[in-house]
């Protein structure tokens, strides 16, 4: 059981990923799949989402979370048990990036410039849809 639910419900795990935009670029990571992915990472138990992201900031690239918005939220485009929520992200400490292990680098991208072929396709919409709205 979980929380009180019948075995036979459906669990879903929950990841927050950030898109972090800053002059006119964003932030990829690259992961060990070797696609260019978002920051961010799974909720633990007993975690808020909002935390959970901040961690994760801070674990993969010593960033701290200043504010978020939510503007997908979509199944894992391999595991249809993982919710993935992509935020845009607004981060301080940019100038002090540091790379954890999860990732062998990380690159700051143009709009127009986009890896396309390596990032995971439900990432793109959201990237675009960022890209045309921050104001950063």
């Amino acid at each position: 059981m979980f929380f009180g639910m019948p075995e036979d419900h459906l669990q879903v795990l929950v990841s927050a990923k950030a898109i972090i935009w800053n002059g006119g670029r964003v932030l990829l990571a690259r992961n060990s799949r070797f696609e260019w992915d978002l920051p961010g990472g799974k909720v633990k138990l007993g975690e808020t989402i909002e935390s959970a992201l901040q961690r994760e900031l801070k674990e993969e690239l010593a960033v701290e979370l200043v504010s978020q918005e939510l503007i997908s939220a979509s199944m894992h485009h391999f595991y249809s048990t993982i919710l993935v929520l992509i935020y845009g992200c607004v981060v301080t400490n940019l100038e002090n990036i540091q790379i954890s292990e999860e990732h062998s680098e990380v690159k700051w991208f143009e709009s127009d410039k986009l890896p396309i072929a390596d990032i995971p396709l439900p990432y793109i919409e959201p990237l675009k849809f960022w890209s045309n709205n921050v104001k950063t």
